[in-house]
């Protein structure tokens, strides 16, 4: 029995016939097609050729309603319920994650990472060959991972509009990144490559708990624990320089985006990094009910801001549109030069790295703080 919507199709330029079953083209997009070739007689192609063969095949000249004919197969039921998920094809580890249980490849060769601020720094540090990440609306990388990253790593779209035609082209042995990306298109992606879904309350729980969960989905414990033992040495030099020769009292984190301010306690990562090096927060920026990261402020209570010395992120995190304008509104109010900080010539202008919550943005963080306040 054929559905309403199926069609017939031939593939040309194979060197083979393809066995098609009968597909639901008003449902399925290029990439689930990619994807259910692989599996039903076109392994032989590579993932690209996948990829263009489906985009042929979906064009009205390869395709015709039920009743015409192109080609050669009879059509019986498939649908995206159907496809697979991908296999190992050497030797694996079992990872359990949000959504489930995961065979993934014991040294991974092709990762695609489906964050650009946390898992892929994370895991271009601890040396995993990724080639795809998506870049965000901006189709470009911030400049503090773009300094990191290997020139060939390919955007694969955004949270809302991810590639899954790329993300299949890239013939990626693991995928990992966090529930909002990859949940919405889990069935999709697991039928490309090995899926790791990734909690983003893990985060929550400190930036290095996090860190250390990815390291062992890469099986890197020991590498990241020796990246730490590094990072937590160059945090005692600094403090015991911070403690020597500054009279610094206490330091402010605020983000400024259009409509608000924000300041980052010590439990978001910046602030937590601001405390391991030892400097004080305000009374008010720690006595914070229920111990949330992020207080939130109208731009009218910028006195609260105030600090000996402040650290400030404009924008940041796709969220950059009218941020620079609300910092200059800002700096022509009254009120701003009467900040402590601005009278001490205390104010320090950062990127988004203090938004991250990993391993280099950590080390980055402390670049600038040895920079602005030890000179």
């Amino acid at each position: 029995m054929m559905h309403n919507n199926s069609v017939t199709i031939f593939a040309r330029n194979t060197t083979d016939i393809v066995d098609f079953e009968c597909l639901d083209f008003d449902t399925m997009s290029v990439s689930e097609l990619a994807v259910w070739l692989h599996h039903h007689g076109a392994a032989h192609l590579s993932a690209i050729e996948r990829v263009e063969l489906a985009e042929r095949l979906t064009r009205r000249r390869f395709i015709t309603r039920a009743g015409g004919l192109l080609g050669a197969a009879a059509l019986a039921g498939c649908t995206q319920s159907e496809l697979e998920p991908a296999q190992v094809a050497g030797p694996k580890r079992t990872v359990q994650h949000v959504l489930g249980t995961t065979d993934v490849p014991e040294v991974p060769r092709r990762v695609i990472t489906c964050d650009f601020y946390f898992t892929l720094p994370t895991a271009i540090k601890l040396q995993m060959p990724v080639v795809g990440a998506p870049f965000g609306a901006t189709q470009a990388l911030p400049d503090w991972v773009a300094a990191l990253a290997p020139a060939d790593v390919t955007d694969v779209g955004t949270n809302a509009e991810p590639n899954l035609e790329r993300m299949a082209a890239l013939q990626p042995d693991l995928i990992i990144g966090f529930a909002f990306f990859l949940e919405p298109i889990y069935t999709e992606v697991t039928a490309i490559a090995p899926t790791v879904v990734l909690p983003h309350e893990m985060l929550n729980n400190g930036w290095k708990n996090g860190v250390r969960q990815l390291a062992e989905v890469f099986g890197q414990q020991e590498t990241v624990e020796q990246y730490f033992r590094d990072y937590d040495q160059r945090v005692q030099v600094l403090q015991q320089a911070i403690g020597e020769e500054i009279a610094i009292k206490t330091v402010s984190l605020v983000r400024v985006l259009k409509d608000e301010l924000r300041i980052h306690t010590k439990l978001h990562f910046g602030g937590s990094v601001l405390a391991e090096a030892g400097l004080s927060r305000p009374s008010h920026h720690t006595n914070v009910d229920d111990e949330q990261p992020v207080i939130r402020l109208t731009l009218e209570q910028i006195e609260q801001i105030d600090a000996d010395a402040m650290f400030v992120i404009v924008g940041g995190g796709g969220r950059n549109e009218g941020a620079s304008q609300t910092f200059e509104t800002l700096q022509q109010n009254p009120l701003w030069q009467q900040l402590q900080a601005v009278r001490n010539g205390s104010v320090y202008p950062v990127g988004d790295h203090w938004l991250s919550g990993e391993l280099h943005a950590a080390n980055l963080i402390l670049d600038d703080l040895q920079s602005n306040l030890l000179g």
